[in-house]
Formats: C-alpha cells, sequence, structure tokens
C-alpha cells in the first residue's frame, strides 16, 4: 500500500499493515480480494486518521520498526500496559527496553537512510539516452 511507505524502504504488504493497525488476521487460508479491498479501504481511513492528528510520520516509523524487529510477518503490534499513557507501550518504543527513545531513536535503528532522504519527494526518471552509433562503426 503506497500511502504507508518511506522512500527506499521495503514496501509493506496488506496483510502486514492490516494486522499492526488495525488488529486484522487476513489471508490467512485464501486470498479473497473483496477481502483485500475492504482491508485497502479501512488503512485509508486509518491514513486519514493518522495525518489529521499529526502523528502519521511517527506511526509509519514505529511500524517500520517493528517490522524490522519481527520479520514483517503480520505479527499485531504490542497493547500498551492498562493505564499507561498513550504511546508509552512496548509497540511505541518496540522492544520495551528502549526508554521511550522517540522518533529519533526510532529513525535512528531502522537504517542509514536518513529521515530527510525517506520524507523528500522522489527524483524524477532520467531521460532515456540516445542511442549514439557504435564505436568503430559508422552511420550509414
Amino acid at each position: 500500500m503506497e500511502l504507508f511507505h518511506f522512500k527506499r524502504q521495503r514496501k509493506l504488504s496488506l496483510r502486514f499493515l492490516a494486522s499492526y493497525l488495525l488488529g486484522l488476521d487476513i489471508q490467512a487460508t485464501t486470498h479473497d480480494s473483496i477481502e483485500d479491498a475492504r482491508t485497502a479501504v479501512r488503512l485509508y481511513e486509518k491514513y486519514i486518521e493518522l495525518v489529521k492528528e499529526g502523528n502519521f510520520q511517527a506511526k509509519l516509523l514505529e511500524i517500520y520498526r517493528h517490522g524490522k524487529q519481527h520479520g514483517f510477518t503480520g505479527e499485531r503490534a504490542p497493547e500498551a500496559a492498562p493505564g499507561a499513557a498513550p504511546g508509552a507501550g512496548a509497540g511505541a518504543g518496540g522492544d520495551g527496553g528502549s526508554g521511550g527513545e522517540g522518533v529519533r531513536g526510532m529513525v535512528g535503528s531502522m537504517s542509514t537512510t536518513s529521515m530527510n532522504e525517506m520524507m523528500s519527494p522522489p527524483r524524477p526518471p532520467k531521460p532515456p539516452s540516445s542511442p549514439g552509433p557504435s564505436p568503430g562503426r559508422r552511420p550509414p
């Protein structure tokens, strides 16, 4: 799903995103295109919600960090402990031992790619080079 993607990072599967963000287990036994379409709509609604709240970038970093730690398997995000502040659970900090590193800690653990590189718009494709005459051969 293109909305939940950082430049130069792997694309996240619909199944992984559905599991992590919605708590759904899709495509468990068979591939159902109707289920996929409904899930894509729900993920879009979740995207809109996160953008409106101003939490999208932090959540996306959290998703990538969780996926990297758990192999992008479709394992659900850990729930926060009862009574804990929002974002204080293991899902927000990763392995629970991060000590509240926040977004900055998540970026550092993901890869050497900087946040600016991931967030910058894609570069336009290079124009195709014109095929010139082959070396040692004269044009007709």
